[in-house]
């Protein structure tokens, strides 16, 4: 079975982040090793934000960093359907030797769509993360430090719907 590990593979597009240049229609590979990305936001900072499905487990929010390695399907943070394991991580659920996720998720959310909120409306939020989630039915505020590139509070705010999309 080669599908997964095409992630991988540089020779195909299967499992990557591509920058597109829109004049001309060329585009390269940015990043590789990403299983089903969900959402990307790039923030007046140039961050870019991107939400993933795991499989069973493993949802993550990455920081994409061009010429790095998300590590998919050999590193990850879920397990494969009724299983206890990931059979083909290389890591021991550690995603050593590859870029990590800057937060993950257990099996009960269900990434989808990610923005930062940039209004100023609720004034506490600015410059936020808000992420909607398909399974666990809600939104997730989390407060992201630039200066260590990591995720230092997080809200769960329950919506009671499965959320696909965010603006």
């Amino acid at each position: 079975e080669n599908g997964p590990i095409l992630s991988q593979d540089l020779s195909n597009d299967y499992g990557k982040i591509l920058k597109i240049n829109i004049e001309n229609s060329s585009y390269k590979i940015f990043s590789i090793g990403h299983r089903n990305p969900q959402g990307l936001f790039v923030d007046e900072n140039k961050n870019i934000f991107s939400t993933e499905h795991g499989p069973e487990g493993g949802d993550e929010l990455n920081l994409i960093f061009e010429n790095k390695n998300y590590g998919w399907p050999i590193a990850t943070f879920g397990t494969d359907y009724n299983e206890k394991i990931w059979k083909i991580d290389q890591t021991n659920n550690t995603h050593t030797g590859f870029e990590k996720p800057i937060y993950s998720w257990g099996s009960t959310f269900g990434i989808s769509n990610l923005i930062v909120y940039e209004s100023d409306y609720f004034s506490k939020w600015k410059k936020n993360l808000l992420i909607s989630s398909l399974v666990a039915e809600s939104l997730v505020r989390a407060i992201f430090d630039e200066n260590k590139k990591t995720i230092i509070y997080y809200e769960n705010i329950t919506i009671g719907n499965r959320i696909r999309d965010i603006l």
